[in-house]
């Protein structure tokens, strides 16, 4: 039997996740009044998901990072980063990859979990409220004032994780947002998750997790925000679909 499948393990992988996360958290903390609290975040959060990792048998395999523009990764030019949300596990993962400084908007519930909450207030998080319509579009606001000073912004178009492994239907609100500040929108996809860690699940599974960039879409080549999101979301499946095979 694999030693990764004994429920031993997998108790102690989930215990040690707990811990990971919580160190991670006190050393954001404790370096904060030295560096502020976004440069102390974007220095140990990325730390987080090896931690969890490499520990869990989680292989992770990157592609196509070369088709974000240099400009897009040093800073000068502002960008959405948009993914699929298929498990617990993505969040950590894509803070290892997308470039330091990035805005992520998070659904406001993140917020009234321990650690958690501390963690998307140290970097400087925007928290939406998906069940009031007015609030929502206030923080897609705060999120197009970010993108105009030069901020690039990160979000599950999705809105929230998947239940059933497939892409689920897009929110507006991004898009609207793309169309306002007129910067491009970069797809990625993360395909794997969701079989190591299913909903409901506390045992992670050992595995592979795809992520894969596509090249950046522009609002400027589209007449509404519904053709922008038609684009990114044909985009986000089909690499998803390339590499499900994969796995």
């Amino acid at each position: 039997m694999n030693w990764r499948s004994n429920p031993l393990y997998s108790l102690f992988l989930a215990i040690w996740g707990v811990l990971a996360l919580l160190g991670i958290i006190i050393c954001i903390f404790l370096c904060m009044p030295f560096v502020g609290r976004m440069r102390s975040f974007w220095f140990w959060a990325p730390k987080l998901y090896k931690l969890i990792f490499i520990p869990g048998g989680i292989k992770v395999e990157t592609y196509d990072r070369n088709k974000i523009p240099t400009e897009i990764l040093s800073g000068v030019q502002p960008a959405i980063f948009m993914s699929n949300h298929e498990t617990q596990l993505d969040p950590p993962l894509y803070i290892g990859v997308c470039p330091p400084g990035t805005t992520i908007i998070v659904k406001r519930e993140i917020g009234w979990i321990p650690f958690l909450g501390f963690a998307a207030w140290a970097a400087n998080a925007i928290f939406i409220n998906r069940s009031n319509s007015d609030k929502a579009r206030a923080s897609i606001e705060k999120a197009t004032v970010r993108i105009r000073n030069g901020q690039s912004v990160f979000m599950y178009p999705e809105g929230t994780r998947t239940r059933t492994g497939k892409l689920m239907p897009f929110k507006k609100g991004g898009f609207v947002m793309a169309m306002k500040s007129q910067v491009p929108i970069v797809p990625s996809s993360m395909t794997g998750g969701f079989r190591i860690l299913p909903p409901g699940s506390l045992r992670i599974r050992p595995g592979k997790i795809i992520v894969r960039f596509g090249d950046p879409i522009w609002p400027k080549d589209f007449q509404t925000a519904d053709e922008l999101m038609q684009a990114v979301r044909h985009q986000i499946q089909s690499m998803i679909d390339q590499d499900l095979p994969k796995l």
